[in-house]
Order: C-alpha cells, then sequence, then structure tokens
C-alpha cells in the first residue's frame, strides 16, 4: 500500500470589503462648551464635504446651584442626524448641564472620531 499525501488548500474569498483609507474629519461646536446665562444656540460642522453629522444629548436639570448635588433630572437622546442648530435653555431649573457629543460618517470612508463639549446653562 502506497502512502498518500492530501494537500490542503485554503483560499481566501472576500467580497464586498471596502478598503477603507480615509477618516471622516472630527465635528467641531461653535460656541465651544462653557458656561452660558439662560441660552445658547449650538452649531455642529465637519470639515469633511458630504459627511452626515450624528449628535447625541445627556442633559441634567438641577434645581439648584451645588452642582454636587445630585441632578433633578437626566436625560439622554440616541444618536440623531443633525440638521440645524440646537438652542438649549434653562427655565424652571437653576442649572441645566448639557453635554453634546458629534462624529462624522461618508460612505467609503472611516468615521471620525467622538467630540464632546459641555454647555452650563445658569438662570
Amino acid at each position: 500500500m502506497k502512502n498518500m499525501w492530501v494537500l490542503g488548500v485554503v483560499v481566501w474569498v472576500l467580497t464586498g470589503c471596502e478598503v477603507l483609507t480615509s477618516t471622516v474629519a472630527t465635528p467641531t461646536f461653535s460656541p465651544g462648551g462653557g458656561n452660558y446665562t439662560n441660552s445658547v444656540t449650538v452649531s455642529v460642522a465637519c470639515a469633511t464635504e458630504e459627511a452626515t453629522i450624528k449628535v447625541k444629548r445627556y442633559v441634567t436639570f438641577h434645581s439648584n446651584t451645588n452642582l454636587a448635588l445630585p441632578p433633578a433630572v437626566t436625560i439622554e437622546d440616541p444618536w440623531t442626524e443633525y440638521t440645524s442648530p440646537l438652542t438649549f435653555r434653562t427655565n424652571v431649573y437653576a442649572v441645566v448641564c448639557v453635554t453634546l457629543s458629534a462624529y462624522g460618517e461618508k460612505e467609503g470612508m472611516k468615521p471620525s472620531s467622538t467630540n464632546s463639549a459641555t454647555y452650563r446653562l445658569w438662570k
């Protein structure tokens, strides 16, 4: 009886894969985070043409100015497409803290890094 050797052949098939070489620019906020009285309107921009910007808000409402105490109410939104400037204001609460996060995406490119800014609105 003769020895038979079977050689295994591995074939890699790649379908539907794209090589993403460029990264979308990280979005920026105008104005930047900081302390504001009563309200602020924030615009988000991305230097990559035709990129879609996604934003997310995390908001805490404080009934007094001692931010070391737990907030009265906290809200976190899902990621949504940015379409126009966002206005944040405080009417009832002493302080409203808004952390706005954003990233950019575009077909054929890697998504950008996420950028965040915090806005404190004092009544």
